[in-house]
Parts: structure tokens; sequence; C-alpha cells
């Protein structure tokens, strides 16, 4: 028979190791701004979820410097990056969109 696994280990000030919570707004953030980058040629689909991404990482970022027991804190900063570069691609493909359609390229 094994041997039972145990307590969790100790850190030196005695306190039990346990992870923190991960902030899952950080984690819509992050899937939502990779989204956001594929999506961002598809009829203004990139930039609607890159502002949904900046948003979640924005907000997400700020809960988790505020409150020490939640992590993700890169999850929310690679979401803001991510879906600031989804939504600036977005809103210049709708830019480039609407001028080719106004000079008669695209029909």
């Amino acid at each position: 028979m094994p041997p039972s696994a145990g307590p969790p280990p100790l850190h030196s000030g005695g306190q039990r190791a346990h992870r923190a919570a991960q902030d899952g707004s950080a984690t819509a953030s992050l899937v939502l701004g990779i989204l956001s980058i594929f999506f961002c040629w598809f009829c203004g689909l990139g930039a609607i979820l890159g502002g949904i991404a900046v948003y979640f990482g924005i907000t997400s970022k700020r809960r988790i410097d505020a409150d020490d027991s939640l992590a993700g804190r890169e999850l929310a900063l690679g979401g803001l990056i991510t879906g600031g570069i989804g939504l600036a691609f977005g809103i210049l493909w709708v830019l480039y969109f609407f001028v080719a359609m106004l000079a008669g390229i695209v029909q």
C-alpha cells in the first residue's frame, strides 16, 4: 500500500502553502484577446472582442492589484495587450473596408 500524501509543506513562517485564487476575468481577457487577433478581419468582430478583452484586462488587473489573494496579473496584462492589438487591427480593417467601398474597389 502506498503511503498517504500527508499535509501540505510548511513555509519558513510556519504557514501552510496555498495557491492564490485565479481571477477568471484575467483568463477571459487573454482568451478574448487571442480570438480578437484571429477574427480581426471578420466584419469588425475582432474590434468587438478586442474591446471586451481590453475592458476585462483593465478591470481584472485593477482587482488583482488591490487584492493580494488573487493571481493572474500576467494573464490580465497579456489579454490587455492582445486585446489592444485585435482592437486596432479590427478598427483598421473596418476603416479599410468602408474606404474601399466608397472608392468602388469592393462591391
